[in-house]
């Protein structure tokens, strides 16, 4: 069904915006070979992690109304 494929598309992205955010946060204070480099912006960070929670949340509850539209199309259809 289309509307679990959309969902699933989206908690994909949101999983994958989550690990960059997560990649850039651990990457701090790493030495590039010259001596330890800061570049990583927090802030940057932690608006991509919440972006990326909101955005889970959201097909979540995409995946769960998809469910429900699912059901009750079978319950009309039995």
């Amino acid at each position: 069904m289309e509307l679990f494929d959309i969902a699933v598309r989206g908690l994909k992205q949101a999983e994958k915006g989550l690990e960059q955010a997560a990649t850039r946060l651990g990457s701090a204070g790493t030495s590039n070979g010259t001596g330890p480099v800061d570049t990583v912006d927090l802030s940057d960070s932690v608006v991509a992690m919440l972006t990326a929670r909101q955005e889970f949340t959201a097909d979540l509850n995409a995946f769960k109304t998809a469910d429900g539209i699912q059901r009750q199309t079978i319950d009309l259809l039995a």
